[in-house]
């Protein structure tokens, strides 16, 4: 997340921008919310603006870790469960890297049995039988849940995903007992080769076609890059990546992968409601790039703008991109 000012609220560390998100849910609704602040994050994403590609993901992911923070508080007091129960967001979510077409990444954590539990059972009920949640929320809540007990059974891409785990709703503080636990029975080395085989079967290739302009996958040939040796950083420990972004000295690829998710989601807003192919488990179709998509990038600028001042600002994001890929 942003570096704002962050305070404590029931447990859990929320950002300015979530607490936003609360306080305007509160005052017009959690969907009327969701619709408005969905559609000022869009206006932001159509903007001429280059340098705003974290706020556009923080401010994108406040929106839904702030309503999943309200509605699993109004659950967790409805049923009355006084068990260690949290809502945490995974992954991209839980790094505050939304866009458009994002996943919403997020998990049930229980410091208990999971069959039989009436509260698991009453979330599941509302956010994938009935699909309550979708229709007073917006979007859709995809969650799993997990026992602390079966933390030293996490691997592969699943125990990965727990690297970027941050709380949403968290009372008992369970988010920090479950990196405690996955630090005490995960192999770091096998986490490491993790990452290595996906280098070596998909993303080093990408580092030798960083000139194309007919076909960009930005998400497997460029964010994953960076995130590659984010992991295999934070590895070792545990720890969250922006643990690992906050300590680099030179800034400049982080930058770099900043301005690539800024494109992916100008990208990701011209896909919303259009049918894509299928894509890997993992990937996303809406994540490639073809070469229209490269000629499209002047529409930044706005339709005010001139055909020539649009060219040449879309030279400019061109440019970058290439720089930054």
């Amino acid at each position: 997340m942003t570096a704002l000012s962050i305070r404590m609220h029931l447990g859990t560390m929320l950002s300015s921008e979530e607490l936003h998100v609360l306080a305007l849910a509160e005052k017009i609704g959690p969907l009327a919310a969701y619709q408005q602040l969905i559609e000022e994050n869009n206006t932001l994403i159509l903007s001429a603006k280059l340098k705003i590609g974290r706020q556009i993901v923080a401010e994108r992911t406040a929106i839904h870790t702030a309503l999943v923070h309200r509605w699993a508080k109004e659950q967790h007091e409805r049923i009355g469960y006084d068990q260690p129960f949290a809502v945490v967001a995974l992954g991209g979510t839980g790094r505050g890297e939304m866009t458009p077409c994002s996943d919403t990444d997020f998990a049930f954590l229980f410091d208990d049995a999971l069959e039989g539990n009436d509260l698991l059972i009453e979330l599941q009920r509302q956010v994938v039988h009935r699909r309550a949640f979708d229709k007073d929320y917006g979007f859709q809540c995809e969650a799993l849940p997990f026992s602390l007990d079966e933390v030293p059974d996490l691997a592969g891409t699943s125990l990965n995903s727990f690297l970027d785990m941050r709380p949403v709703y968290d009372p008992f503080d369970l988010a920090t007992a479950f990196r405690k636990r996955i630090r005490a029975s995960f192999d770091p080395f096998q986490h490491f080769l993790l990452v290595c085989e996906s280098w070596n079967e998909q993303w080093e290739k990408a580092t030798k076609e960083c000139e194309r302009l007919d076909r960009f996958d930005i998400k497997n040939e460029g964010l994953r890059l960076f995130l590659a040796g984010i992991w295999t950083l934070a590895g070792p420990e545990f720890l969250h990546s922006d643990d690992i972004y906050q300590s680099l000295e030179d800034d400049r690829d982080l930058r770099a992968y900043e301005f690539l998710l800024r494109i992916r989601a100008f990208v990701h807003l011209q896909r919303v409601g259009k049918k894509q192919g299928h894509a890997a488990p993992g990937s996303h179709a809406e994540d490639v790039l073809l070469f229209e998509d490269f000629v499209s990038l002047g529409n930044l600028l706005g339709d005010q703008a001139s055909e020539q001042a649009r060219f040449e600002f879309g030279n400019t994001v061109r440019s970058r991109l290439l720089s930054a890929r």
